[in-house]
């Protein structure tokens, strides 16, 4: 063997790659995801994946020799899994037979998922993930349950309506809520059922489960410890608005890992129409749990694949992806990870027009908001004052008098509630009166300036309804309905509570009062009014009520360069191009 080649195979009978090569190629051999050194045999080991055969390719080009067994291997895996993968992406393929009550590229999706095994189903919000999922784990039949379905709190009821619809091989389904000793009961009252689901909340799950590593943070005693999910022989694991994993730090993560590492679990779904919140690396949490072999170190994902640039604290930043590993990043990441947006696929739906209103703040809020961005202090009535001795605590201050004014109730709490004057609020009364009895949907990121709003409205006589955290499951769909209904004109919505797992497409008109700094949860709440459903209307129309002069306009900035992280990351240019090409034919 010349000294230049790296010679890589498959050994009969084992389930990692060994890589033979000269001792000065170490470091670019360590450039592979979950290599290892093999003291025992003097070589390394990377794992076999996909991913690990293009990693390998893209680094050594023409001096990789690869051996019999891993020819075999590969070509196999490109003809059987991979090749058809990336068909059931291509909408030029949306003609797979099944469900006839999917759309088509739904019924793609639900092959793709089968196929994938572990997969992102990053399908843009609206477009029926839920759906799609729930008919692959009927078709997969026995070989899927029982099945774990971890979700934001708010959609767990949602789930088990949809299972129930879609999924009739589910024939026992357990949503875990109540006391401790209850949702202990449940879960083990699905260990008794081959064909059961399991649906439980994202916070809930480090608690009834062990927790996977992470890098050097070392695991508690108690975190090492099986809990009841991991006595249920799961053979499938699905995280429902998965995006919530992206920190690798957090309990919950740590948790759902290991949820899906568990020796029976043969399928990992992850579902997402935002898999990317601000950078490419948000996307690394979500690939260690469909393969946790395959990327199981987040530093090497970084330094392949993400570009960076220094920053004014002596750091580094991930500014996008590196576009000298842009095609390979691609070949790995794309039959695993589908998504479709709802211009593509659902052509009925209304276009979404967006259009901006500059609401001046009141003189009032004018002096409150300068005096707190040049002094951090506000003198707002005689004996009442507000302060702010952290630049977020500025920051949070400065978004509330972007929309009201603001007093403080209690001195001892300095708990400050918002009120009149509102500027957001009478250009909310002002825009009432031009739609003329119209409904609309009205998000804000901030509970108390929902209840404000509210409350103006309710004495203008306008019957409105609310969705904000702390409702019980009950009052939140009833809500929901009487505005679907036509009983309420109005349903004020906090962004956070009001972004999953709720159809408001009776209104064809969506108003911020306010965003979130968070791109996800702001797509979130849009696509409640545009979606399936929506195509009632001839245009959905989204209005942001902004102070212009305000850090709100920063904040517009920013949310628009999150947005590009995103598309960059789940674009796929052949894809579009085919699109675009069939428009014009």
């Amino acid at each position: 063997m010349a000294d230049s080649v790296v010679f890589v195979d498959l050994p009969q009978g084992s389930d990692v790659i060994t890589v033979q090569s000269d001792f000065w190629r170490k470091d670019q051999v360590k450039m592979v995801n979950g290599a290892w050194w093999d003291d025992e045999r003097k070589l390394w080991t990377v794992p076999l994946a996909w991913s690990t055969c293009i990693t390998l390719r893209g680094i050594f080009g023409k001096d990789l020799m690869v051996g019999p067994g891993l020819a075999t291997w590969a070509w196999s895996t490109k003809s059987e899994v991979i090749d058809p993968l990336m068909e059931l992406r291509d909408p030029a393929n949306f003609t797979t037979p099944g469900d006839e009550r999917l759309y088509p590229y739904q019924r793609a999706g639900t092959a793709w998922l089968k196929r994938a095994k572990g997969a992102i189903l990053a399908d843009e919000m609206g477009t029926g993930k839920t759906v799609q999922t729930a008919v692959a784990l009927d078709e997969l039949g026995d070989d899927a349950f029982p099945v774990l379905i971890v979700c934001p709190n708010t959609m767990k009821h949602v789930w088990k309506r949809e299972l129930e619809k879609w999924c009739p091989t589910a024939k026992s389904i357990h949503v875990i809520e109540g006391s401790q000793k209850a949702k202990v009961d449940q879960i083990m009252a699905a260990a008794k059922d081959d064909h059961s689901v399991v649906i439980i909340n994202y916070e809930y799950t480090w608690r009834v489960s062990r927790q996977a590593g992470y890098g050097q943070l070392a695991l508690a005693r108690g975190e090492k410890v099986e809990g009841p999910l991991n006595k249920v022989p799961f053979r499938t694991t699905v995280l429902d608005e998965a995006h919530k994993i992206k920190n690798p730090r957090a309990a919950q993560t740590r948790a759902c890992w290991w949820l899906g590492r568990m020796p029976t679990v043969r399928y990992r779904f992850a579902l997402t129409g935002t898999p990317v919140a601000n950078k490419p690396d948000d996307l690394w949490a979500l690939l260690n749990f469909i393969d946790h072999k395959a990327w199981s170190s987040k530093t090497r994902f970084v330094e392949r694949y993400c570009m960076q640039s220094w920053n004014g604290h002596g750091g580094m930043d991930i500014i996008g992806l590196d576009p000298t590993h842009e095609e390979e990043f691609h070949k790995v990441v794309d039959p695993f990870m589908r998504r479709v947006t709802k211009e593509m696929v659902l052509t009925q739906l209304p276009p979404i027009v967006r259009e901006r209103r500059d609401c001046e703040m009141t003189p009032k809020q004018k002096k409150a908001y300068k005096e707190m961005e040049t002094q951090m202090f506000v003198e707002l009535a005689e004996d009442e004052h507000l302060s702010a001795t952290t630049v977020i605590a500025r920051l949070t201050r400065l978004i509330q008098f972007s929309s009201a004014y603001a007093t403080i109730p209690d001195q001892t709490s300095m708990e400050v509630e918002l009120t009149d004057p509102s500027n957001k609020c009478d250009a909310l009364e002002d825009l009432l009166e031009d739609l003329d009895k119209e409904p609309i949907v009205v998000f804000a990121m901030s509970k108390k300036l929902i209840m404000l709003a509210h409350s103006r409205l309710v004495k203008k006589g306008i019957e409105c309804r609310l969705i904000t955290g702390g409702q019980s499951p009950m009052e939140r769909e009833q809500n929901i309905n009487d505005f679907q209904n036509g009983k309420a004109q109005v349903i004020l919505a906090t962004v956070a509570a009001g972004g999953v797992g709720v159809t408001l497409t009776r209104a064809k008109t969506a108003v911020f009062l306010q965003r979130s700094w968070s791109m996800v949860d702001n797509t979130q709440a849009e696509a409640r009014v545009h979606r399936i459903g929506s195509e009632q209307h001839d245009v959905v129309t989204i209005i942001d009520l902004v102070a212009p002069g305000t850090i709100e306009e920063r904040m517009q900035q920013v949310l628009l360069q999150k947005k590009e992280r995103l598309e960059e990351i789940v674009k796929d240019r052949d894809m579009l191009m085919r699109f675009l090409k069939g428009q014009e034919d």
